[in-house]
C-alpha cells in the first residue's frame, strides 16, 4: 500500500469499530442520564476554556507554535474559548476557528477583544462545514472522541490542510477517568469512547504515516472538594440532589487522593500526545 491510498477493508473496520464505540458511549448516556445541559453541552463549563493568549508555560501550546510559520493560515477546528487559536494568530498569519458551541464563541471574542487580536475569523458550525476551506495547517485539539461520522470529518479536515494535519489528543478519552466511579454509581461499566489508538489506527488504515510525540501527562485535579464532585456529577450525568447524585457525595472519598493545590483522581495520569501527518 502507498502512502496516501486506504486499504479499504481496515479503513472501514476501523470506522465500523469507531462507530460502534462512539454508538455504545451514547446509548449509556441515554439510558442513565439525570442531566439535561440543553443545545449547549458546554455552556456550564465554557469558562474552562479561557486562556492567555500571550502565555510561556503551557507545553501543549509551545508544541504547536514550533510546528506553526509566520506566513501560514491554520484552522482550527473545534476552536473552544480561543486556547490555542488565539495564542496561534500571534504567531501566524491568519487563523480560521470552527466552533459550534455560543458559550465557547463568547468567551473566544471576549478574550480576543481584551488581547486587540484582529487576524482570526470565527465560524460558529459544526465540522464538516458544507463549505470548503483552505488553510496550511488543519488542527484539532481533544476533538473527535465522541464524533460518531469520523470519516466524514477527517475527510473534510485533510481536504483542508495544503502542508500539515495536527491533532493533541489523550491515549484515553476523557471520560475514562471516571470509570471507577461510574461503575460505582450507575453499577455498570464505563463505555469508553475511541481515542489516540483508534485514532492511530484510522490514519495507517487511511494510508498515512502519522508522527506521534509525548507532549505531557495530566492527572483530572480539582481545587475544592465541591469542584470535585461538580466535575463528576458532570461527567457522570447526574442530577443535582438526586439519589445517585447522594451517593456520589459518599463514595467519592474513596476515589480522590489529596494533594497540596486540592484533589486528583486516583489511577493513572492521561498521556496527552501530538500526532502529525501529511494530508495525502
Amino acid at each position: 500500500m502507498t502512502s496516501g491510498s486506504k486499504s479499504m477493508p481496515d479503513y472501514q473496520l476501523c470506522l465500523a469499530d469507531w462507530r460502534a464505540r462512539v454508538h455504545a458511549n451514547n446509548a449509556q448516556v441515554e439510558r442513565l442520564t439525570e442531566r439535561d445541559d440543553g443545545n449547549d453541552f458546554y455552556a456550564p463549563i465554557a469558562e474552562r476554556f479561557r486562556a492567555d493568549p500571550t502565555r510561556r508555560d503551557d507545553v501543549c501550546l509551545n508544541a504547536l507554535l514550533a510546528l506553526a510559520h509566520p506566513q501560514e493560515v491554520w484552522l482550527d477546528v473545534g476552536a473552544g474559548g480561543g486556547r490555542f487559536a488565539l495564542a496561534l494568530a500571534r504567531h501566524v498569519q491568519r487563523v480560521i476557528a470552527v466552533e459550534p458551541s455560543e458559550a465557547m464563541r463568547t468567551v473566544l471574542e471576549e478574550v480576543r477583544a481584551q488581547h486587540g487580536i484582529e487576524n482570526l475569523n470565527l465560524i460558529g458550525e459544526r465540522w464538516p462545514l458544507q463549505r470548503a476551506l483552505q488553510a496550511d495547517v488543519a488542527l484539532i485539539t481533544h476533538v473527535g472522541y465522541d464524533i460518531e461520522a469520523i470519516g466524514p470529518f477527517l475527510d473534510a479536515f485533510e481536504a483542508a490542510a495544503k502542508r500539515l494535519c495536527v491533532a493533541l489528543l489523550l491515549e484515553r478519552a476523557p471520560g475514562a477517568a471516571f470509570a471507577g466511579l461510574w461503575k460505582a454509581v450507575h453499577g455498570s461499566p464505563y463505555a469508553p469512547l475511541p481515542a489516540l489508538p483508534e485514532f492511530l489506527r484510522l490514519l495507517e488504515a487511511r494510508g498515512r504515516r502519522p508522527a506521534l510525540r509525548k507532549i505531557t501527562e495530566r492527572a483530572w485535579g480539582f481545587d475544592s472538594w465541591e469542584a470535585a464532585i461538580n466535575d463528576a456529577r458532570r461527567r457522570l450525568w447526574l442530577r443535582p440532589g438526586s439519589a445517585k447524585e447522594r451517593l456520589l457525595r459518599q463514595i467519592i472519598v474513596d476515589h480522590l487522593v489529596a494533594r497540596d493545590d486540592g484533589y486528583a483522581l486516583k489511577g493513572p495520569a492521561d498521556t496527552i500526545v501530538l500526532v502529525t501527518w501529511t494530508p495525502s
